[in-house]
């Protein structure tokens, strides 16, 4: 009989710890996502969107470029560096290519970093300055 409490208190024990668990790594590592900035194409009715995703202290930054339309959301590129501190800028190139520069506001002032993203879905380029 006391085999059998000790059995189910085990199992109790061992449901609460991992409950625990899960509620606390869900707690300490919250998603920040946030639209940092938007361009409406020209000649389209397209949209590109910058969103900072922050996944915590343990993990880098990251910067996502999506186009979308009144159906759809469609991500074209992730960039991992930029912070949400760093200025943005674009401007579209043709009708399939834009450039996206990032200007760093807090720690290096004034380092860029630019990218050629080609918002049809293909590659990208990143041009270091």
């Amino acid at each position: 009989m006391i085999n059998v409490i000790n059995n189910a208190m085990k199992k109790i024990l061992f449901f609460l710890l991992l409950v625990l668990i899960n509620v606390s790594c869900f707690e300490l590592f919250n998603k920040n996502e946030r639209l940092i900035n938007s361009y409406k194409l020209n000649n389209s009715n397209d949209v590109i969107e910058l969103y900072f995703i922050g996944l915590g202290t343990t993990t880098n930054n990251v910067i996502e470029i999506r186009k979308t339309n009144s159906s759809q959301t469609k991500v074209i590129k992730k960039i991992k560096g930029p912070n949400d501190t760093y200025k943005v800028d674009i401007q579209q190139i043709n009708d399939t290519l834009i450039k996206i520069v990032f200007t760093d506001t807090v720690g290096f002032k004034g380092a860029q970093r630019e990218f050629v993203v080609n918002v049809s879905g293909n590659d990208s380029l990143e041009i270091v300055r």
